[in-house]
């Protein structure tokens, strides 16, 4: 076949292996196929397996991206079932790190390996305490001003958002913002509740809620200084996890769905303005990492299926375009 794009007026051209260049229509001269590549849209991904955990853990504190990442305390097997450990991953493989001062369970992280932070949650009694990582050390530092479990986190180290939680009445409308020394106290949501989960900045962010009686699919955005409804998931259920850095793309999955006791398996891709079904994990359940950039890239690790603790480490990498294969015909 000629060079297509020696034909005047012509602009496809042949390529050996598919583009990256959006609105490009080209000859895919491997596969033998006209091809275009598309913008926005669900990111066509799918999760892949990865190193297993040392020990199953849930409804941890947690931060970093799919190739350096944390896990701090959380929920786990044996007596006391409240922990202190930290797990440090690398993109392949999950090792020990030094164990957090607060032994707790049911709170929430922000930020990087080398500089992450983790907040609220339950000793038990629920504490407002807080401590920064630095990839070795963990450090007290500012107390919330609320104390709570359950309860939304993201952002850095030094401007983090925590968000809603339990127990239910105030303490679920709350949030609050951290600049790496203290916390202050920020309008209210809207609806809130328990079990919440979150991602962005901030400046911008996108709060997924749980529960507060019972499931709930609802979402609100954060612009920085108040909560407005935004649109709802396709799965009402809590105890979900997410990822993301920007208002606008986002990436949450799993989350325990009654009356089933395993959780699920769903994920659901943010663009900005709805929610799409993408692909399912390959392990239902609930209470597991947010770790990721996003709607394409995440880790899904660790977790509960039932009463069973998660040891499975699962990475999502989607393109930002999608591929699409056009007929001739």
């Amino acid at each position: 076949m000629a060079d297509l794009k020696t034909f005047s007026g012509f602009p496809v051209q042949n390529l050996s292996s598919d583009s990256t260049s959006v609105g490009q229509i080209y000859y895919n001269s491997t596969s033998g196929q006209f091809k275009a590549v598309k913008e926005g849209g669900a990111p066509i991904g799918t999760w892949a397996s990865s190193g297993a955990m040392p020990t199953g853990i849930g409804h941890a504190g947690t931060g970093g991206t799919s190739t350096a990442a944390f896990v701090a305390a959380g929920y786990g097997p044996g007596s006391p079932a409240y922990k202190n450990k930290t797990y440090v991953y690398n993109g392949s493989s999950w090792s020990d790190g030094n164990d957090v001062n607060q032994v707790r369970g049911y709170l929430t992280g922000a930020g990087t390996l080398t500089a992450g932070v983790i907040f609220g949650g339950s000793i038990p009694p629920i504490t407002n305490d807080t401590e920064e990582f630095d990839g070795t050390n963990w450090t007290e530092t500012g107390n919330m001003n609320t104390a709570r479990q359950e309860l939304g986190g993201l952002g850095t180290q030094t401007a983090a958002l925590a968000f809603a939680g339990t127990p239910l009445g105030a303490n679920k409308l709350k949030t609050e913002s951290y600049n790496g020394s203290t916390w202050t106290a920020l309008n209210d949501m809207n609806r809130g509740g328990g079990a919440v989960t979150g991602w962005g900045t901030t400046g911008g962010a996108i709060g997924a809620i749980g529960t507060g009686v019972s499931p709930y699919a609802g979402t609100e955005s954060w612009d920085g200084t108040s909560w407005t409804n935004s649109a709802d998931l396709n799965h009402a259920n809590f105890y979900r996890n997410s990822a993301g850095t920007t208002q606008t793309s986002g990436l949450i999955w799993g989350g325990y769905e009654p009356p089933s006791p395993a959780g699920t398996a769903n994920t659901e891709s943010w663009n900005g303005t709805a929610f799409t079904e993408v692909a399912d994990l390959a392990v239902k359940r609930y209470g597991n990492t947010d770790i990721g950039t996003g709607a394409t890239s995440a880790v899904c690790a660790g977790g509960l299926n039932g009463p069973a603790y998660v040891t499975n480490t699962e990475e999502w990498n989607a393109a930002e375009f999608e591929v699409k294969t056009l007929t001739t015909s």
